[in-house]
């Protein structure tokens, strides 16, 4: 997972849609969150959605998860947005408790069928 989470990083810095900012510590990367601003769909308000966020290994329980969600609600309110939105795994039990510790809500329930040919 740490690894398709680099990739994804790396294409997305050299994008010019999103907005990426990273934790590092004496030179070695930590994590990052990308940020993009957008209508929300149904009520067309203005709103940050947290595309992506990550913390490797050596970063995660030393607060860099919580200095990156802090960056996003600065950069939020820097934006004249009151919203930041993400997307969880319903089986991602570390983020959806870390999100909820956060004071994230659950508001939106995707519901997937797989089919088979």
């Amino acid at each position: 997972m740490e690894q398709k989470q680099l990739a994804l990083s790396t294409n997305s810095v050299s994008s010019s849609e999103s907005d990426i900012f990273v934790v590092e510590y004496d030179g070695e990367f930590l994590g990052y969150i990308e940020l993009n601003e957008g209508r929300d769909y149904f009520t067309s308000d203005m709103v940050v959605y947290i595309s992506a966020i990550a913390v490797t290994s050596t970063g995660e329980g030393k607060g860099k998860g919580k200095m990156l969600m802090d960056k996003a609600e600065k950069w939020c309110l820097d934006k004249g947005c009151k919203q930041l939105v993400l997307d969880v795994f319903k089986a991602n039990d570390n983020a959806i408790n870390f999100y909820k510790h956060l004071g994230y809500e659950e508001e939106i329930v995707k519901m997937v069928k797989i089919l088979e040919p």
